[in-house]
């Protein structure tokens, strides 16, 4: 049969006590910290669905992105031929190796 000695019940006390030292130390300002965070987290994802919201409400926006839009690709081929003489005004200097 089984035999159980006393330092066997000592055992089981002292691993209760250290679990409710444990819980009640370690855990508890853990678990507030983790539920804290988790509020904090959703109150920002809130925050930020009300400004995406507020964003895409606003028209003028994209009227703003197509104009700049429009902007770029009007200047592009004059800064591609500006950048083009620019290199063919180097390679006639001395001493010109190339653009990476």
């Amino acid at each position: 049969m089984l035999s159980f000695s006393v330092s066997f019940f000592i055992t089981i006390v002292n691993f209760y006590v250290l679990y409710w030292i444990i819980r009640k130390w370690l855990w508890k300002p853990v678990r507030a910290m983790l539920e804290k965070r988790s509020e904090m987290v959703k109150t920002d994802l809130s925050e930020a669905a009300q400004a995406k919201g507020k964003a895409e409400a606003e028209p003028h926006w994209e009227g703003m992105h197509a104009m700049q839009a429009k902007e770029s690709c009007m200047q592009a081929p004059k800064i591609s031929h500006d950048f083009g003489t620019f290199v063919e005004i180097c390679q006639d200097l001395p001493g010109f190796v190339g653009i990476c």
